[in-house]
């Protein structure tokens, strides 16, 4: 049966290209990031080079958001201009929309580094889905489940997002009714179900370390201002991103120390092993947890040197659009277990001069950075989507679950727009 799927699947791959098809494959969601990025790299952006539109309004929104990134790409954009043509955008009556093409264009705008028209196409974009929801129209697939889900917990209807889990369409499919129970429980609309941490040693051992302990997620972002006597005074565990030893921390850090480490992939930690295997770096921590699913490679190389475990969360299934960065992986996994409280310092969701700390980045991010902000980094900010990563911290820091240092409280209290137009113009400032 393998054999015949691959057969099946060759023979379908062979008909896309042989009637034009394979142009629009990469229209799926998790994909066009990269061909707007390789399209600007490589010249000028246009309309039927990126995705294949249904009428003539979505071919109008098309063409101006590619007329915008290709001026912004040359240096020669002007914000009024944008503003203009996103007023025209959020005129168009919504039934010639779908929320497919809006998710689409979104993302080419974000990808282009227009953050506003990005913003701005998510917010036709909840209306259009609150409406269908509100005519009964809206087919309830996984992904518009979710996506209606943030719909209403943006406009703090809590009472209808729990109502989802329901909707017959949602309970007919087990993986969409534990997507939408899930995110009610990270958001405490629902008590947790904890038996998730109880399912492997690692979870339980997990579980134990942490609970009723005050933790403090120690972001690499540059500071003006030094947390670091709280975080000794009144915080029980330290928690890192992809610690590397103390020499990779800033220097007036290293007195913290740190006992946790999330690590977003398997291979550089791999690298680094290869480097220090004799006196690890893994040996200061009292766990590692990682993200990536290759779990026996994974157990085999990291647990003779500390406990190791694998972050419970969502995948690409979790956000309105985009998927997780480190920070919102660890918050994710921390909801599942129960910790007295959870403080973010040292984070700014990317919204300063240095996204990262000099000693947190790797020698690769270094060169990447001494020639100021590339459109690589647009489109990582893209893949992601700074407009769903925003929005579930805010909700978590809002509803009280996290709290945050000065710096970032200050950014979550913005709201998305004023933050995606900060951002815009960060990005503007360094010519992404």
């Amino acid at each position: 049966m393998p054999i015949l799927r691959q057969i099946y699947k060759k023979l379908y791959d062979i008909w896309k290209c042989l009637t034009g098809k394979a142009q629009h494959a990469s229209n799926s969601n998790y994909k066009i990031e990269r061909r707007v990025y390789k399209i600007l790299s490589e010249g000028e952006i246009t309309a039927d080079r990126i995705l294949k539109v249904d009428n003539k309004y979505q071919r109008e929104i098309l063409h101006d958001i590619c007329v915008l990134a290709n001026k912004r790409k040359a240096g020669e954009f002007a914000e009024n201009a944008q503003i203009t043509k996103m007023k025209d955008f959020m005129s168009v009556n919504t039934k010639f929309l779908t929320t497919e093409f809006l998710d689409r264009v979104e993302q080419i705008a974000m990808s282009s580094g227009l953050f506003v028209s990005a913003c701005a196409m998510r917010e036709k974009n909840e209306a259009l889905m609150l409406g269908q929801a509100d005519r009964q129209a809206l087919h309830l697939t996984k992904r518009n489940a979710v996506k209606l889900f943030w719909c209403y917990i943006k406009r703090g209807e809590d009472d209808k997002a729990k109502q989802l889990l329901e909707a017959s369409a949602i309970k007919k499919s087990p993986f969409t009714y534990s997507i939408v129970r899930e995110l009610c429980m990270a958001l405490r609309l629902l008590p947790r179900d904890f038996h998730t941490t109880e399912n492997n040693p690692e979870n339980k051992a997990f579980a134990d370390y942490v609970r009723g302990k005050k933790i403090a997620i120690i972001g690499p972002a540059p500071s003006e201002i030094d947390h670091n006597e709280e975080i000794k005074r009144n915080f029980d565990i330290i928690i890192r991103m992809s610690y590397r030893g103390l020499d990779g921390l800033p220097e007036n850090e290293r007195e913290l120390g740190v006992q946790i480490s999330y690590y977003n992939s398997v291979k550089p930690l791999e690298m680094l092993l290869e480097q220090d295997m004799k006196n690890s770096f893994l040996e200061d921590l009292d766990f590692v947890v990682v993200k990536a699913r290759n779990k026996h490679i994974q157990r085999h190389k990291l647990s003779r040197f500390t406990k190791v475990r694998f972050a419970l969360y969502s995948g690409t299934k979790f956000f309105f659009l985009g998927k997780h960065n480190l920070l919102q992986i660890i918050l994710q996994d921390l909801s599942n277990y129960s910790p007295s409280c959870i403080k973010i310092f040292y984070a700014n969701l990317f919204l300063s001069d240095s996204p990262y700390d000099k000693e947190y980045m790797t020698s690769v991010q270094k060169r990447h950075f001494e020639g100021g902000r590339l459109l690589y980094w647009v489109e990582a900010l893209a893949k992601h989507n700074i407009i769903s990563q925003y929005d579930y911290v805010r909700q978590l820091y809002c509803r009280g679950i996290i709290e945050a240092d000065t710096r970032l409280s200050e950014i979550l209290e913005l709201g998305v727009t004023e933050y995606v137009n900060h951002m815009e113009k960060l990005e503007n400032q360094h010519g992404a």
